[in-house]
């Protein structure tokens, strides 16, 4: 015998209302998802996806939608070929004249979905990162800076062939090494061909542990755990905001030989 529900009739149909908008988006999505990708991947090489956000202020005094601008165009220099996505707009860079072609068609026709109420914003962001084979999450201390939403769609790899994801926390100053490492993470001090420094977190040592100060504990540990644990993640912190758009092409380099 079932217990006796305590819910109204009125309650159980908002929920049920609820429900079947949710399944229903689900299905937009996923049909969504399959036909970007097939009309997009036969014309470039890959896709890069540059998530963060929009409105947070860095040291440096740039917003994220400068940040965000300027490592999509400086990713589409590096490399020809590629699309480079972000939220708002999409990048490419023609082999020809090097040329950046800057365009929102892709974007435009996301929000005309979510006009006509076929899918929400945040069918919008995971469509967006699960079409994208590479990735680069800008973090910054205190702000989540990326949508969870793109990073857990990015990283569950919907279509199989995701290559590269970089989480980068943005260190708002450099912190002394002591501060980076502590005994929660196996952090390992590396140096780009420009021998600028970064720090890459490979393994988790022990569980989330309140109270410790280290500077990776400003991360959620979840997004923690999600870039540690696949193969083709990556997560690592760096004060030098223009050294970004290097370390990610000699890690895509990197992987790309391999």
């Amino acid at each position: 015998m079932e217990p006796e529900s305590h819910i109204t009739p009125e309650t159980q149909e908002r929920y049920d209302e609820s429900l079947s908008i949710i399944e229903k988006e689900a299905k937009n999505v996923l049909e969504i998802k399959h036909q970007m990708k097939d009309e997009l991947f036969p014309h470039f090489k890959g896709i890069i996806g540059v998530f963060g956000s929009y409105r947070y202020v860095y040291s440096n005094g740039k917003l994220g939608s400068e940040l965000i601008d300027y490592m999509a165009i400086e990713l589409a220099k590096r490399n020809p070929g590629f699309l480079i996505i972000t939220g708002n707009m999409h990048y490419f860079c023609h082999k020809m004249n090097n040329e950046i072609e800057k365009n929102r068609f892709i974007q435009d026709t996301l929000q005309e979905f979510i006009d006509n109420g076929h899918i929400s914003s945040y069918g919008y962001s995971e469509v967006l990162s699960t079409i994208c084979n590479y990735g680069l999450f800008l973090m910054a201390p205190s702000i989540r800076s990326t949508s969870l939403i793109e990073e857990i769609n990015f990283c569950h790899n919907f279509f199989r062939n995701n290559i590269l994801g970089l989480g980068v926390y943005i260190l708002e100053k450099e912190d002394d090494e002591d501060n980076i490492k502590c005994d929660c993470f196996l952090i390992s001090k590396m140096n780009n061909t420009d021998n600028q420094c970064y720090y890459v977190c490979t393994k988790i040592v022990k569980p989330e542990v309140r109270g410790c100060v280290g500077t990776f504990h400003d991360i959620n540990h979840a997004a923690i755990e999600m870039f540690v644990r696949r193969d083709f993640t990556v997560l690592l912190a760096t004060s030098n905001l223009e050294s970004v758009p290097n370390i990610f092409q000699e890690l895509k380099d990197r992987v790309s030989v391999s």
